[in-house]
């Protein structure tokens, strides 16, 4: 049975988590240097240390995968999407239209007329997106994508469940402050990427059912 995805991106979420908790424990414990080049340096003795004592570790982790799990799709989906909430809600009505690379002619000549409803494209799309599953640059911009969507979850988690900590309980106020800079960038930064990703992946798969349509025809 081959493995999922989002199990082959555990590794790397698993990386964000002890980054991110590294980092927190960092600033509670007032020892955190954010100068680029001692930052590495800093984050090493809590990514390697024995966590076992450490409380607030423990708990970050645990609030962090509780927020990564409970929370479904769509509502991962809204934040890197939003005001869209789905990925594939305008495929045909903006992406299409603005990427010379998909054989607009060949499918609006097979599936036209395309929708225009936000579900119906969603749907379609996602049609589409199933019959490339084991296609190679399918598979790898969709991982990516689902990696990222996921980090902007954590990110969101973080933000909410550590900065509050953070000024409680950290005895730097400069520090807190950059800490709170950096979390809001993590954000920002995964939403970007995760939203890049995902039209990405729009994209990809309306170019290769345009060229999958296209060479059919050939064969006719």
């Amino acid at each position: 049975m081959e493995i999922s995805y989002k199990t082959k991106n555990v590794p790397m979420l698993l990386g964000v988590w002890a980054l991110n908790v590294a980092v927190f424990l960092g600033m509670i414990e007032s020892n955190l240097d954010f100068a680029i080049g001692d930052v590495l340096q800093s984050l090493l003795p809590y990514i390697v240390a024995d966590y076992s004592d450490k409380v607030l570790f423990a708990l970050l982790v645990a609030l962090v995968t509780v927020f990564n799990g409970i929370f479904p799709r769509s509502v991962k989906e809204f934040l890197v999407f939003w005001p869209a909430s789905r990925p594939g809600e305008r495929a045909f009505s903006h992406f299409m239209p603005k990427d010379s690379t998909i054989n607009k002619k060949v499918l609006q000549k097979h599936f036209g007329p395309l929708p225009s409803e936000s579900d119906e494209q969603n749907a379609l799309w996602v049609t589409w997106l199933h019959e490339f599953d084991n296609d190679v640059r399918i598979r790898s911009v969709y991982r990516r994508y689902l990696f990222a969507r996921d980090w902007t979850i954590i990110a969101v988690a973080v933000l909410i469940l550590a900065i509050p900590v953070a000024v409680l309980f950290s005895e730097v106020k400069l520090q807190t402050l950059y800490y709170v800079i950096l979390l809001i960038g993590q954000c920002l930064l995964a939403r970007q990427f995760a939203r890049v990703q995902g039209e990405q992946l729009v994209r990809s798969v309306m170019v290769r059912k345009g060229s999958s349509v296209s060479v059919h025809e050939t064969v006719k």
